[in-house]
């Protein structure tokens, strides 16, 4: 079912979704599938390597209660899989593939 989502994303919107999941999710569900996407894993007690079994993420949120200047509560903190010239470029890249829906969206 999730392939299945994953094409309709793609076909709607031009872009390969990211699959957003927590350790419980992913084991029960995810584990040893390969799907051809992208993994924004959530791991606030360990890193994604202790907790999830041959996941390669791109996206990692490690706490739900950061801190930024200017905020009054807390917010999610997130690491990106690479250089700020690289998540520069994978933005690039998906924002450059993205169709415009009917409603603009």
């Amino acid at each position: 079912m999730i392939r299945e989502m994953a094409a309709a994303m793609e076909a709607h919107t031009g872009n390969k979704p990211i699959i957003y999941t927590d350790i419980t999710f992913h084991a029960e569900v995810l584990e040893g599938v390969e799907l051809g996407l992208d993994f924004w894993l959530r791991s606030v007690a360990a890193r994604p390597e202790e907790r999830y079994q041959n996941r390669k993420w791109r996206f990692w949120q490690f706490t739900t209660t950061g801190r930024i200047p200017g905020i009054s509560g807390p917010v999610d903190r997130n690491a990106f899989a690479g250089t700020l010239q690289q998540l520069q470029d994978y933005h690039r890249k998906r924002i450059g593939g993205r169709r415009q829906t009917a409603d603009g969206v």
